[in-house]
């Protein structure tokens, strides 16, 4: 693993397992861990474009779907918080599903219990959802 991979994933980790985290905080991790101060500062700098570009990208663009419905925004918030610490990730994440689909996690429930449902099954169900309606479009439509 070359040497800068490394400092991502160590500060990858010492970030995650520190809620109130500051600079004062990195710097002593880095000279604890003989780490360059500036490697690790640029480093910092790189997540924090990432995260600024996630946090505005994606389908939602950093704003609720115009016609949210606030139980799927809900329902939405309850599955993503499960794969991140941050309440303000999850609501982006879910933003994203629901701009793309309007009933995501809703059709994300029914498919978790047919697939429970199924068991060890290798045959897939004849699954008809028209409860829901959805007006979907191919992907490549969508993307032009």
């Amino acid at each position: 693993m070359a040497k800068q991979d490394k400092l991502k994933e160590k500060l990858l980790e010492f970030l995650a397992s520190n809620k109130k985290m500051n600079i004062r905080k990195i710097r002593i991790w880095a000279r604890q861990n003989k780490y360059n101060k500036k490697l690790v500062e640029n480093q910092i700098a790189e997540f924090a474009l990432r995260y600024a570009a996630f946090a505005v990208g994606g389908r939602s663009q950093g704003v609720p779907p115009k016609d949210l419905i606030a139980e799927e925004e809900k329902m939405g918030m309850d599955v993503e918080i499960e794969h991140t610490p941050f309440v303000e990730d999850a609501r982006k994440i879910s933003w994203d599903h629901l701009a793309e689909v309007k009933h995501y996690y809703t059709m994300l429930k029914h498919g978790e219990k047919i697939l429970s449902e199924m068991g060890d099954k290798s045959k897939a169900p004849d699954v008809k959802l028209n409860k829901i309606k959805i007006k979907a479009q191919p992907i490549s439509k969508r993307d032009k």
